[in-house]
């Protein structure tokens, strides 16, 4: 039980470690840009902040989707002969995309 907790702590601590140093080089990238904007070239930091903090500086794509669904219950038979040609035009139909 003892190692288990001690194993957490590390864990623990490391992970704080890593997201301190992770804050700390982007403030001094932050830094930096602004200091590069200051003298007119600031794409090597903003390539830096994109790629290594992409969730606060990266490119968001969003999708605007327009869906709508139309569902129909319809009881239908089909005797074994129509079940070929069916399926026949089900496939093409899957085809065309």
């Amino acid at each position: 039980m003892y190692v288990h907790l001690a194993c957490k702590c590390i864990a623990s601590e490391f992970s704080f470690v890593i997201k301190k140093c992770n804050s700390e080089g982007a403030k001094k990238l932050l830094e930096n840009l602004n200091a590069a904007a200051k003298a007119g070239n600031c794409q090597i930091c903003m390539w830096i902040l994109e790629r290594r903090l992409s969730e606060d500086f990266g490119r968001h794509v969003y999708i605007k989707t327009n869906v709508v669904s139309e569902n129909k219950n319809v009881n239908v038979e089909i005797t074994a002969k129509e079940a070929g040609v069916l399926r026949k035009q089900i496939i093409a139909k899957f085809d065309r995309f």
